[in-house]
C-alpha cells in the first residue's frame, strides 16, 4: 500500500512538473478570447457600425459586421474565419476567404476586454509595420 501511495504521489509530482507557467497563460487566454462575442463599434459622418467577433476553440471564428447609414439603409453581413494564436499568444493570426490575413497583437486580454494592434502584416516578419488600435468588449 505504501509503495502504491509512493508511485502515486511521484506520478502526480512529474506530471505537476509538466505544466508550466507559460502553459497556463496560454489556456487562461484561450479561454478569455473564445468563452464571449467581442463587440466594438465606430461612428462615421455618414455611417453607425458595430462588429461582434466569436472566437471558438477549434480555431474557427465568426464574425458579423452590421452598418447602417445616414439614409436609413443598413447592411447585415456574416463572415467566417480561422484563427490561431502564436506560440505565447502574443498574436493572433486571422485568415478570412476574400480578405486575406489580419494579425491581432494583443496588448489586453481579460473576460471583459480585448485591446489589439491590428496589421495586415504578421509582425514577427515586419516588426515596424504600421498598425491601428482596437478595442472590444465582452458582450454579457
Amino acid at each position: 500500500m505504501k509503495k502504491a501511495l509512493l508511485l502515486l504521489a511521484v506520478v502526480i509530482g512529474i506530471a505537476l512538473q509538466g505544466c508550466s507557467p507559460d502553459d497556463d497563460y496560454r489556456d487562461m487566454a484561450s479561454i478569455n478570447l473564445t468563452s464571449t462575442t467581442w463587440y466594438a463599434e465606430a461612428e462615421f459622418p455618414d455611417r453607425f457600425s458595430c462588429e461582434y467577433w466569436d472566437f471558438f476553440p477549434d480555431g474557427s471564428g465568426e464574425y458579423e459586421l452590421y452598418t447602417e447609414y445616414s439614409n436609413g439603409a443598413y447592411e447585415n453581413n456574416v463572415y467566417y474565419f480561422t484563427w490561431e494564436p502564436d506560440y505565447d499568444f502574443s498574436t493572433i493570426a486571422i485568415y478570412m476567404d476574400g480578405f486575406g490575413w489580419e494579425y491581432w497583437i494583443i496588448d489586453r486580454l481579460t473576460p471583459n476586454h480585448l485591446g489589439v494592434y491590428i496589421s495586415d502584416s504578421d509582425p514577427m516578419y515586419y516588426p515596424d509595420i504600421d498598425t491601428y488600435y482596437q478595442n472590444f468588449y465582452a458582450l454579457p
